[in-house]
């Protein structure tokens, strides 16, 4: 196994990625990414370098410089427009994300909201004709809901930090 093939691989492993998921996240070969680590693949092209370095949280010089690639080769590379626009592109589509992860915690913080005044105070013009076993059931299926609600920000709260992280790291 090559140096850049047993720096990948233990990169993957850490992060928990199977060769599989690399290949799906990144967009390259399944066969290319087990060829890249068993060291069989000498000097894969840099574009999948890139995508690499970015899924994996490398530095693409130590990449490019353990697949053989000059210091020259490796400046012209980092600097081209291929690499650049890859990681524009990549970039906008991480910050869409996060804008689509900051939507649904508004959502989920204004229902969360609306449950918690709606428990509190009973003012919804439906409770006046319910039954006391009706308000009771009612509240029991809104304290469900709001734990429900509650769970789901967590979730996309910690989603949004990991993003903004990677986005910090890489970029």
């Amino acid at each position: 196994m090559s140096e850049l093939g047993n720096l990948i691989k233990n990169a993957r492993e850490k992060k928990g990625l199977s060769q599989r998921e690399l290949s799906r996240q990144t967009g390259i070969d399944n066969n290319t990414i087990a060829k890249i680590e068993n060291g069989t693949r000498k000097k894969p092209n840099p574009l999948s370098l890139t995508k690499l370095s970015i899924i994996l949280e490398l530095d693409l010089k130590l990449l490019l410089k353990h697949a053989g690639y000059s210091k020259e080769d490796e400046e012209l590379i980092i600097n081209s427009k291929e690499i650049n626009s890859y990681h524009k592109i990549t970039s906008t589509s991480v910050e869409e994300e996060i804008s689509q992860i900051e939507n649904q915690i508004l959502k989920l913080n204004k229902n969360i909201n609306s449950i918690k005044y709606s428990l509190k105070h009973h003012q919804d013009p439906a409770y006046k004709n319910m039954s006391k076993e009706d308000i009771e059931f009612f509240d029991e299926q809104s304290k469900s809901l709001l734990q429900l609600n509650e769970d789901m920000l967590k979730i996309y709260q910690k989603r949004l930090n990991k993003i903004k992280s990677l986005l910090h790291d890489e970029f």
